[in-house]
């Protein structure tokens, strides 16, 4: 296994866990309200949050495989290197353009996959806690179910 594709493995694998915990805490919490006869709520979530800079490897990989192969498949580079004239200026001119491409992945690409991934799971924790609002049982066999899913995952 490539160390792009071991790194993205790892990250997927603990965003999964966290998010699964987050989500079990938070339907727990859901619980509690719904036995103190509090009223339901729309509830803004984030249990998602964004790696930090030092997380080098991974956005050097997710450039690599997706906007650094697209350009490949493009065939960018060698007409990066037909307009460059000699090697030393094709690599400098490489080396811009990875320097914009990883740049690219770090403000704009993976900020807005991480919110995008967010509302989602905002809108499904919402959905789901209405579900237990307006169902307890739905919403317990839920809860059990996602408690039984993390507890197979980190066994395993």
């Amino acid at each position: 296994m490539r160390w792009h594709k071991r790194e993205i493995k790892k990250f997927v694998n603990e965003t999964f866990n966290t998010t699964v915990f987050a989500l079990i805490f938070l339907f727990s919490l859901s619980v509690w309200h719904f036995f103190l006869g509090q009223d339901y709520q729309w509830q803004p979530i984030t249990p998602i949050s964004e790696p930090s800079i030092f997380n080098r490897l991974l956005y050097s990989a997710l450039t690599f495989v997706t906007l650094g192969a697209l350009l490949y498949k493009l065939k960018f580079y060698r007409f990066l290197y037909q307009i460059s004239g000699d090697w030393k200026s094709f690599q400098e001119a490489k080396k811009l353009v990875w320097i914009v491409l990883v740049g690219l992945m770090f403000f704009i690409i993976v900020p807005t996959t991480v919110n995008i991934m967010n509302h989602v799971l905002s809108f499904g924790y919402n959905i789901l806690n209405l579900m237990f609002y307006l169902c307890p049982p739905i919403g317990g066999a839920v809860v059990l179910a996602l408690l039984y899913k993390y507890t197979k995952n980190v066994s395993q």
